[in-house]
């Protein structure tokens, strides 16, 4: 009887031990990808997994999946907080008819993307990056986005965000202005998306930065150009409803658009600020629209080469 119960805990330990020690290498805080990895590896830095989609499920929540080599990781869902870096590498994501990157988590979970590569196959495809519904907080450095049918990032929420983007360079969202896309579109309907943009580069983007509903959007030391025809916007201030809207250009150039800053509202109360900021060669430098539209100017602003350089509500500012 003794021999009996000592075999029954000895398995019902071993048991235990296995399921925990099974549990600690599906939920690494660190794990890694390989272009020559596999799926059914535990994703550790010598048997590394093959995609992000095969790391995720195998790394905790708040925990990082790195690269060890250059390679098409492919695109992911993401569920929880994360950080990705491709730092050292080629890490692209090639996404076919699809979007690159859903990023749906919590309003209390952060997700940081890094020094990757985002593209789409020949514009077919949707979405960059596109964060929905609670919000949370969204960190993006050093990306490259390129070829999306849409925009290459997108932020649609429910409820309040914070957006950081630092280091990105994106060109060829192929859709029309009057679905709205953009290099990067944000909203949300609830709460406030707070966005603080620094250091991008959009060109040929039907239009460059769009700030819809419920937005306060800062961007400096930036360069937006369009295609140089048709009716693209450099910057869009526009809310949807009866919403606020407030966007801060420091340091910006804005080339080569239909119409540079467009500024318009449905009833809420929408505002532009510019300061050193370069609008050259458009249609209309800056067209506000809206009983609700306030755009301030300082004096540091250039226009060169515009047809127009504004149209609508426009307060110039003299440096204090």
């Amino acid at each position: 009887m003794i021999k009996i119960r000592f075999a029954v805990q000895f398995v019902a330990v071993l048991a235990f031990t296995l399921a925990c020690f099974s549990f600690a290498q599906a939920q690494a805080c660190r794990t890694w990808v390989s272009g020559v990895g596999d799926d059914l590896n535990p994703c550790s830095r010598t048997a590394p997994c093959k995609t992000f989609a095969g790391a995720f499920s195998k790394t905790a929540a708040g925990g990082e999946i790195d690269t060890l080599d250059s390679g098409g990781y492919g695109t992911l869902t993401i569920s929880k907080s994360i950080t990705i870096d491709g730092n050292g590498t080629i890490a692209s994501v090639l996404a076919t008819g699809t979007t690159g990157f859903t990023i749906n988590v919590a309003a209390t979970d952060t997700v940081i993307l890094r020094h990757l590569s985002i593209s789409g196959a020949c514009a077919t495809s949707i979405n960059g990056i596109n964060w929905i519904n609670a919000g949370g907080t969204v960190i993006l450095e050093d990306l490259e986005i390129e070829k999306f049918g849409n925009n290459l990032v997108k932020a649609n929420l429910t409820g309040s965000g914070n957006l950081y983007i630092n280091d990105l360079r994106g060109q060829n969202s192929a859709g029309l202005v009057i679905d709205n896309d953009a290099g990067i579109y944000m909203k949300t309907t609830s709460g406030t998306l707070r966005a603080q943009i620094d250091n991008v580069h959009l060109q040929n983007n039907v239009i460059g930065i769009n700030a819809e509903d419920n937005t306060q959007v800062t961007v400096t030391n930036s360069e937006i150009s369009g295609n140089g025809g048709g009716n693209t916007i450099g910057v869009r201030v526009a809310p949807d409803g009866a919403t606020p809207a407030t966007m801060t250009l420091e340091r910006v150039t804005i080339s080569h658009n239909s119409q540079g800053v467009r500024t318009t509202q449905a009833g809420g109360a929408v505002a532009t600020f510019l300061s050193n900021c370069n609008i050259n060669n458009a249609t209309n430098a800056g067209s506000n629209a809206g009983a609700g539209v306030t755009v301030t100017s300082f004096s540091n602003n250039t226009f060169a080469k515009n047809t127009a350089d504004h149209a609508g509500p426009y307060t110039p500012v003299l440096q204090q």
